[in-house]
């Protein structure tokens, strides 16, 4: 068991457009189709994508900041929450697309 009855009856009954919003959307299944139809136009997207990870992750072990991520989502462990928050704001604000 995963969870307490309370728990899951209270889900059930309050929460099921989360449980039920699991499968993706038409439009994200047009939105991927369209993304792969740039990317075989466009294959310098990829390329410049590829460079631009490279570099980030020689820039991080060159701060001495190791990356287990080969790819371009780069894990970084901040500390605490406030002031992981406070550094996702900030690189927020200059572009860049934190969660």
């Amino acid at each position: 068991m995963t969870a307490s009855g309370v728990l899951r009856d209270f889900m059930v009954n309050r929460c099921r457009p989360f449980i039920f919003a699991t499968a993706p959307s038409p439009l994200i299944a047009v939105a991927v189709s369209e993304a792969l139809a740039i990317l075989q136009r466009e294959p310098e997207r990829q390329r410049r994508l590829a460079r631009l990870v490279a570099f980030t992750h020689w820039k991080m072990e060159a701060r001495g900041v190791r990356c287990p991520s080969s790819s371009q989502i780069l894990p970084y462990t901040v500390g605490d929450n406030a002031h992981t928050m406070r550094l996702a704001s900030a690189m927020q604000h200059r572009g860049f697309d934190i969660r």
